[in-house]
C-alpha cells in the first residue's frame, strides 16, 4: 500500500474530507471558468537515482513521486486507469541541438507532416528524417528508421504511452498522469493487455504498480514499472466518480505540459539516447 504523503514545503494537497463544514457551501468557488484544457495535470514521476529528489536527499530511487503534492508515494502505489493516450514524439538529437522536431498528439497524424529534418547522430553521421501524414507513412516509429543504413537502429520516433489514473486512497491527488516510454514502453503494452483481456471498462478496475531495479542492453540499471491487477472491480459508487474522470477524459483529450521535461523521469531508450531528456 502506498504511504500516506507527507508535507513538503507546504505543497501538501488538501483532502475535500479536511475541508471545514463552514466552507463546503462554496466548494469549488473562484475557479468558475478553469476550463479543462487550462488545468496542468499533475504527473507521477518513477524516480532514478539522478533525480533531483533523489540527490538532494529527500526520496529514494524506485519510488513513485507526485509532481505538484511534491510527496513520494512509496514503491508500490494502486491507481485505477481511467484513460489511456498514446502519442509520439521526433526529438532532435542531441548533436543536432536537441528539443522537439514533429510530434502526433493523436498518435496518428504528424505535426508538421511532410517535413524534411536534416540530423546528426550520435556517431557524427547526418542524416534526413522525413514525416508524412501520418506516423504509419513516414515509418518513423519503425525500427531502422533512427538510421536509415542501418536496421537494427531504434525507432527515430518515442512512442510515449500516457495512462491517466485514480491514485487509490488518495483523491486529493488524482486525477494525475503517468507517462512511459523508451525501456518503460514493455511493462505499458503488457498492462495495455491485461485491459484488453479484461475487456471491462479500465475505469472500474484497480491496479497495483510498483517498481524494480531493470537494465538496458548497456548494462546501465533503473527503476522500471511493473503492473499487477487486482481481482474484482471497484462498486457502483467507486465506479461513479471514475466515470466522470474517464468522460472529461474522453471528451477533451490528455493535455501534457511541459512535454520537453518528461523524458527526465523516464528510463534511457535500449540501445541510444534517440535524443529526448535522458535519465
Amino acid at each position: 500500500m502506498a504511504k500516506t504523503p507527507a508535507k513538503k514545503n507546504g505543497n501538501a494537497v488538501a483532502n475535500i474530507n479536511e475541508i471545514p463544514d463552514y466552507l463546503r457551501q462554496d466548494v469549488g468557488k473562484g475557479t468558475e471558468s478553469v476550463r479543462p484544457e487550462d488545468i496542468v495535470l499533475p504527473r507521477i514521476v518513477l524516480l532514478q537515482a539522478l533525480s533531483d529528489e533523489v540527490i538532494e536527499g529527500d526520496c529514494k530511487a524506485g519510488e513513485f513521486y507526485h509532481n505538484i503534492a511534491e510527496v513520494s508515494l512509496g514503491k508500490t502505489i494502486q491507481i485505477t486507469p481511467l484513460y489511456v493516450d498514446v502519442r509520439y514524439i521526433l526529438w532532435r538529437p542531441r548533436e543536432s541541438g536537441g528539443g522537439i522536431l514533429a510530434r502526433a498528439d493523436d498518435g496518428i497524424h504528424w505535426s508538421p507532416s511532410s517535413a524534411a529534418f536534416d540530423v546528426k547522430l550520435p556517431s557524427g553521421k547526418s542524416v534526413t528524417w522525413r514525416t508524412a501524414a501520418t506516423v504509419r507513412e513516414s515509418g518513423l516509429g519503425e525500427w531502422g528508421s533512427y538510421d536509415p543504413e542501418d536496421e537494427s537502429s531504434p525507432p527515430a520516433a518515442t512512442k510515449m504511452i500516457t495512462i491517466a489514473c485514480a491514485i487509490k486512497g488518495h483523491p486529493e491527488l488524482s486525477p494525475s498522469l503517468m507517462s512511459l516510454q523508451r525501456k518503460s514502453l514493455t511493462p505499458a503494452g503488457k498492462f495495455i493487455g491485461k485491459l484488453k483481456t479484461t475487456r471491462a471498462p479500465s475505469f472500474a478496475q484497480v491496479f497495483e504498480v510498483s517498481s524494480f531495479l531493470d537494465e538496458n542492453n548497456n548494462g546501465q540499471k533503473f527503476y522500471n514499472y511493473k503492473f499487477d491487477r487486482v481481482p474484482g472491480f471497484l462498486d457502483e459508487e467507486e465506479v461513479k466518480p471514475m466515470r466522470d474522470m474517464y468522460e472529461s477524459f474522453a471528451d477533451h483529450g490528455v493535455s501534457i505540459r511541459n512535454i520537453e521535461g518528461i523524458g527526465d523521469d523516464t528510463p534511457a531508450q535500449a540501445t541510444i539516447d534517440a535524443g529526448g531528456p535522458g535519465i
